[in-house]
């Protein structure tokens, strides 16, 4: 299951009367040093979590989670499994049957978090910075894609010709003839590449693309792409033809960043450009539209933090905290206004975008959404 459908999923989970445990972790450890001083940290994060749980079934639940996931911690400082990755989260409530654990190769920064609901936030900021994208290296005789996802290699596919024209000794050719033959390969072998590419884009609802290889190479495999796909090319990297895969690799991940803040930064001027009849800006125009469902995609500021209130009866939430909810009069709590927005954007199938500073969007208080309907 994608991470963005996972993270739609825990966004749906209804309240749970047990304690509801989230941790993030930054895995990018360099010191025996650091790797024990986080397993402290979550143990004694989880046992301040947990100190004034009663001894009920509930409680005895949250420490059964609460074990598992130290259990689990311990086997990443002591690279038993996931050492690969930058980041982990772990999601557990066993009063709601949940235990997930995410992986990205993205880190992500400490936190330990106990609430009747998950806490999304970390996860989807990596989700949005960590978007698919595909590298196709292009040759005259060879040709490798490579698809990135959450900052790491999702998988690879690459073909060398070895009967390509100069690979081996080929006498008594006109000059004509082994033109047309260079020429014949050439297409061969560009045409396999984009055939790849096509279904590679196409299975998964599209990805950033990115092309590297000789100019001349790179021009005639862009010709041979068809338009939902071109269309997809967000740069056309410089490669030293001498660099390991690892630089090639960060070389690629930089530019997929670039397009990806340059889509943003696209998307959410036309959306503060477009008038009040498809948007919303602002904390409460926003919070009313997340209330009905009608926000097909919410803009964050990625250091947004609003105290605020809900009300869980009919959804109703706002910044200036009420006496009674203003809609249907039930009693309102106190929440993290950036944190329900985006669960309720998630869980009504919308999308988010946490975004850097942005002068539009923070004088729109940090938040903004594009519309379903008006």
């Amino acid at each position: 299951m994608a991470l963005s459908d996972q993270l739609k999923a825990l966004a749906r989970l209804p309240r749970s009367p047990s304690p509801f445990l989230t941790v993030y972790l930054n895995t990018r450890w360099d010191s025996e040093k650091e790797r024990e001083r986080v397993r402290i940290f979550v143990k004694s994060r989880l046992r301040e979590c947990l100190a004034g749980v009663a001894d009920t079934e509930e409680g005895s639940r949250a420490r059964e989670d609460a074990e598992k996931i130290e259990h689990y911690v311990r086997g990443l400082v002591n690279r038993e499994w996931d050492e690969a990755y930058n980041g982990v989260a772990v999601f557990a409530c066993s009063g709601l049957g949940v235990y997930r654990v995410l992986r990205t190769y993205l880190p992500f920064e400490d936190e330990v978090r106990c609430a009747d609901r998950p806490f999304l936030r970390q996860a989807v900021e990596n989700a949005h910075a960590g978007e698919r994208g595909i590298l196709a290296t292009v040759g005259a005789d060879s040709g490798s894609l490579t698809e990135f996802a959450l900052g790491g290699v999702l998988r690879e596919f690459s073909f060398t010709d070895e009967e390509f024209p100069g690979r081996h000794e080929q006498g008594g050719w006109s000059q004509a003839r082994y033109r047309r033959h260079v020429e014949d390969h050439l297409q061969r072998n560009l045409r396999r590449l984009a055939e790849h590419l096509v279904t590679w884009v196409d299975e998964r609802g599209g990805a950033r693309v990115a092309l590297a290889g000789p100019d001349e190479v790179v021009s005639a495999f862009e010709r041979l792409l068809p338009q939902r796909v071109a269309r997809r090319v967000c740069e056309r990297l410089r490669v030293d033809p001498h660099a390991g895969a690892e630089e090639v690799q960060e070389t690629a991940l930089r530019a997929f960043r670039r397009a990806g803040l340059e889509d943003d930064r696209r998307r959410l001027e036309r959306l503060l450009e477009r008038g009040a009849a498809r948007s919303a800006a602002g904390v409460d125009a926003v919070a009313a539209a997340v209330r009905d469902g009608r926000v097909h995609e919410l803009f964050v500021a990625r250091s947004l933090e609003i105290p605020g209130w809900k009300c869980f009866a009919c959804g109703d939430m706002g910044e200036r905290v009420p006496l009674g909810c203003p809609r249907c009069g039930e009693p309102v709590e106190g929440v993290e206004l950036g944190e329900e927005l985006i669960r309720d954007t998630l869980a009504a199938d919308g999308t988010v975008a946490v975004v850097d500073a942005h002068p539009g969007l923070a004088e729109a208080g940090g938040v903004a959404a594009a519309l379903r309907y008006g």
